[in-house]
């Protein structure tokens, strides 16, 4: 229900539109944004499986399915689990068909992690399942297609808050508040040393967040250790001193990837 809400919040100019083109007897103005609405949908779609198509899937290890289904119990979603042999450290989720979702993640995602990081990484992108992040933004995608004036904008705008909510959600369900924030550190590293020096400073200039889609890992790993400190574990100090660490020694200089 939250989520039909929030689908008509968003589109309530389109919703407007369909209600006069009605009102007006104009069928065409009317059909126009439901339309276009659909567009969205099949433009994920179609996007995901030519994805897939470009790159070699593989099934994951023991040890990784059954943390993958394990995980994806707890948040209470269904999802096909794969592994990429991709260098750079990535996860991503991929809409394959009505209620069918594929998580992937890198080889190189998978070297860089412990398993309790990969976990809270698996939970990101479960957490996007269940928040029905695919819904949303493919109704979003109606200000793209329709040339919306400042709708990149509004549509990077939630695309961020949609990256917060499932960092907050994959936290919150897993406990793994610290790890998650760990994972973010080592990829957003990672990926600064692979690009140019221009090319990273770049990415964290003011205006280019703006109209980035994801957050930048900074601003991620400040929430997730304020929500640690409201959820704090007694048991688990030792952890923050390492984030803490890992924050210090690590010069972000570019956005993470985990989607």
């Amino acid at each position: 229900m939250r989520t039909i809400i929030k689908i008509a919040i968003l589109n309530s100019p389109a919703i407007a539109a369909a209600i006069y083109g009605l009102a007006a007897g104009n069928l065409l103005a009317a059909l126009f944004p439901p339309l276009l609405a659909a567009a969205g949908v099949a433009y994920y779609w179609l996007i995901s499986r030519l994805y897939l198509k470009q790159i070699k899937l593989r099934p994951p290890p023991t040890s990784l399915k059954h943390l993958a289904h394990k995980t994806a119990r707890t948040f209470g979603v269904k999802a096909e689990f794969a592994v990429t042999d991709d260098p750079l450290p990535r996860a991503f989720t991929a809409y394959v068909g009505p209620r069918r979702y594929i998580v992937a993640v890198s080889s190189g995602l998978l070297s860089i992690l412990t398993s309790k990081e990969v976990e809270a990484v698996l939970g990101h992108e479960l957490a996007h399942i269940k928040n029905r992040d695919f819904i949303l933004k493919s109704f979003l995608n109606l200000y793209r297609f329709a040339n919306i004036p400042l709708g990149q904008l509004f549509y990077a705008t939630l695309s961020r808050d949609r990256e917060y909510q499932a960092d907050e959600t994959a936290a919150t369900l897993t406990g793994k508040y610290l790890e998650l924030a760990s994972a973010i550190l080592k990829v957003a590293s990672h990926e600064a040393q692979k690009e140019p020096p221009g090319i990273a400073k770049l990415s964290t200039h003011q205006l280019a967040q703006i109209f980035s889609e994801h957050p930048a890992p900074e601003a991620r790993v400040k929430r997730l250790l304020k929500l640690y400190k409201t959820q704090k574990p007694k048991s688990e100090p030792q952890q923050k001193t390492a984030v803490k660490h890992a924050r210090s020694k690590h010069r972000l200089e570019n956005t993470c990837r985990i989607a």
